[in-house]
């Protein structure tokens, strides 16, 4: 049994105990010589329903938040029930009492042993019931009892059990202060390992490319994650890579144009995970934590059945060949079955990681699937009519998450262009769950791809394979950039548009001229104030202050950022 469990046993073992005790007062009354022991019974039990109040106390305070408030009382009047072996239940608690789970886990092995010890003292039957009341040896216990008694080995047992209750109290009283701040720095290091992933991912995808042919980029879409996780310093970040899916989509029959992506005819997704290197690689330790979700938690956007990626996807592993051209091998893996395993990518960097590719199949066959870039859509006038504000606000809180995932690495344009960031339209219907980042695929050119293209081609395929310079996402122009796009995903229009039209009834911030869009924003925050409430505002006025990703308070400002969307969210989802 975990920890957990073995609390809720605990909790449930003193009523029996007390229970017992009762009968041993009540058969007290019918034997003269023994009666003056009913006052020590009485103040035992005293002590030990004082002791199951505090620690009832102590458990509703650490399942607050974790559980849903309906389910707190039935768990402490049940304490052998099923919630107590509920494996998110358990994986929060975890997560909650941070490095001090194992001193929590002893002190209630402590106090189980205590009341084990006292229920075989008294008589008491793996069943809960007194052995006595079943048997003729009714004076026979009670000697044994009253022997017990006069030892004052109950009295050191309730000692034990008192000892571990307050210290209980001080671990729960102290890990439940220090969780905000916990979280936060956590938080950091969740991102730090999405944006070291994230990196290795382009670096594999980029080797992988190079033997292709084909006479036109690839495009290359990564999911943005959105998923938060707690790592707690008993998690470790090799299993966290592990467990995470990156799904990707890629293009094929792309041109050499710019805008490539909107003539593909044909798009294949695919689902890279962490596979396990030849030779271990070392590093640093921590632990994860998955959050668990209950009735005000936002999962990640990962089941969409429109374009084929769901987290309970069941990958076979059939294949741990090295790909040495991965457009060839997809374009074959079309006649094998979906969602096995169809070789091994690597980044080549000294850490050597190593992905397991899936492919998905296509979302061409069965629907009218295709990319949108959320600039696209933004210019459409009737292209946001339709979202929802949960739709609009859960889209905010993507692309957020989604920044704070991969600034610093290759997927991250020069800025933040609302170009790169992409949607998907499946049957018509505009989908806000699925957001990709889009890169072109592979960036350096080679010699058999210049064969098949003449000068002119040549040049223009080097101006476009260049690796960009891509400018330090550190810079306060990218945070600031993210509250603008906040500001045009909650009005579905672009700033211009929304500069424009403010421009032409107001002259309150630009009596010569047009509005700037510093000057749009704050026109429009009471208006973004009524549409989702202040805390959408407020991120949007942390951005705009234009604190920069490079220190710690650039690192805090995003993760506060996708804090208070995330707190918005949950408010409208009620």
């Amino acid at each position: 049994m975990s920890g957990f469990e073995v609390a809720g046993v605990v909790l449930g073992s003193i009523p029996i105990v007390v229970s017992a005790l009762e009968l041993y007062i009540k058969g007290l009354g019918t034997m003269g010589r023994l009666r003056r022991f009913t006052l020590e019974l009485e103040s035992l039990v005293l002590k030990l329903g004082t002791e199951e109040a505090k620690l009832q106390n102590v458990y509703e305070k650490l399942l607050r938040d974790i559980v849903p408030d309906d389910q707190i009382e039935p768990m402490l009047k049940d304490p052998f029930g099923p919630l107590w072996k509920e494996p998110n239940v358990v994986a929060r608690i975890r997560r909650r009492l941070w490095r001090d789970l194992n001193v929590f886990n002893e002190n209630v092995r402590r106090m189980n042993a205590a009341m084990s010890e006292m229920k075989e003292k008294l008589g008491i039957g793996p069943d809960g019931k007194v052995r006595w009341v079943e048997t003729s040896g009714m004076k026979k216990q009670f000697k044994r009892v009253m022997f017990i008694l006069k030892q004052d080995e109950y009295g050191m047992l309730t000692k034990r059990l008192r000892e571990s209750v307050s210290s209980l109290e001080e671990i729960v009283s102290g890990n439940m202060e220090l969780e905000p701040a916990r979280c936060r720095r956590s938080q950091v290091t969740w991102y730090r390992l999405l944006r070291d992933l994230s990196e290795s991912i382009y670096q594999a995808l980029q080797s992988s490319m190079m033997k292709c042919v084909c006479p036109g980029l690839h495009h290359f879409g990564l999911r943005l994650l959105s998923q938060p996780a707690i790592l707690t310093p008993h998690d470790d970040e090799d299993e966290i890579a592990k467990s995470q899916k990156f799904n990707l989509v890629l293009s094929f029959n792309s041109t050499l144009a710019h805008d490539a992506w909107a003539t593909a005819k044909l798009w294949n997704l695919l689902s890279l995970s962490v596979g396990t290197p030849k030779v271990a690689a070392t590093g640093s330790r921590v632990r994860f934590s998955l959050p668990t979700p209950n009735s005000s938690e936002i999962s990640d956007a990962g089941g969409i059945s429109s374009s084929g990626f769901g987290d309970s996807v069941q990958l076979s592993q059939q294949n741990s060949q090295p790909i040495s051209n991965l457009c060839h091998t997809i374009r074959r893996s079309r006649k094998q079955a979906a969602r096995e395993c169809c070789g091994r990518i690597s980044d080549g960097s000294p850490k050597g990681r190593i992905y397991d590719v899936f492919p998905l199949g296509s979302p061409n066959d069965s629907d009218d699937w295709s990319p949108v870039s959320l600039g696209s859509v933004l210019a459409e006038d009737a292209a946001f009519a339709g979202l929802t504000c949960v739709e609009r606000l859960r889209l905010a809180w993507i692309v957020t998450a989604g920044v704070l995932q991969l600034e610093g690495t290759p997927w991250l344009p020069r800025s933040l262009l609302k170009d790169e960031i992409f949607l998907t339209r499946s049957n018509g219907v505009l989908l806000t769950e699925d957001v990709f980042i889009m890169k072109r695929l592979p960036e350096a050119s080679n010699p058999a791809r210049l064969v098949l293209t003449n000068s002119c081609h040549n040049a223009s395929l080097r101006a476009q394979t260049t690796i960009p310079n891509i400018k330090n996402p550190r810079d306060p122009e990218t945070i600031k950039a993210l509250g603008i796009l906040l500001v045009e995903i909650i009005f579905g229009q672009t700033i211009d548009y929304l500069q424009a039209a403010l421009s032409s009834h107001t002259t309150v911030f630009a009596p010569g001229g047009a509005l700037s869009p510093y000057e749009t924003v704050q026109c429009l925050m009471d208006q973004i104030n009524m549409r989702v409430g202040a805390n959408y505002c407020s991120a949007i006025k942390w951005c705009m202050n234009g604190v920069g990703f490079g220190d710690t308070a650039g690192n805090d400002v995003l993760i506060g950022v996708v804090s208070l969307l995330e707190q918005d969210l949950r408010h409208i989802m009620g």
